[in-house]
């Protein structure tokens, strides 16, 4: 899977190290609702900041439940089932792409739902 927002390339290899930045989950957001991160400020800042960026960017404009906390992910091995969790709730929310936008869909095994099914939205 990959992520390509804004000139900005991110690699998702799977649920657990790949979101640690916070990048995948800012894409994600500015996938679904343009001009609610200023990329240029979460180029040089901690990994901490800019998931604490997303998780309550997420919460305040777009309504998602912030399931997550910057020190639930900025770990050596986050825990995949609540990253899944977290993002499937954009998903579920958000099941349209914005106008112009690509879907790539990829298939994930989850222990209590069998496959899920992430959709990320590339620009």
């Amino acid at each position: 899977m990959f992520i390509f927002c804004r000139g900005l390339g991110i690699e998702v290899r799977d649920f657990g190290g790949s979101w640690r930045d916070g990048f995948a989950f800012l894409a994600i957001i500015d996938a679904i609702k343009s001009n609610l991160i200023n990329y240029a400020a979460m180029q040089h800042a901690s990994n901490k900041t800019r998931l604490e960026t997303a998780f309550s960017v997420a919460e305040r404009e777009l309504g998602i439940a912030r399931l997550l906390d910057p020190e639930d992910v900025d770990v050596p091995q986050p825990d995949e089932k609540s990253i899944m969790t977290y993002v499937a709730q954009f998903l579920h929310r958000y099941p349209e792409p914005r106008v112009g936008s690509v879907i790539l869909t990829d298939s994930y095994k989850t222990h209590t739902e069998g496959a899920l099914n992430i959709s990320i939205l590339i620009l």
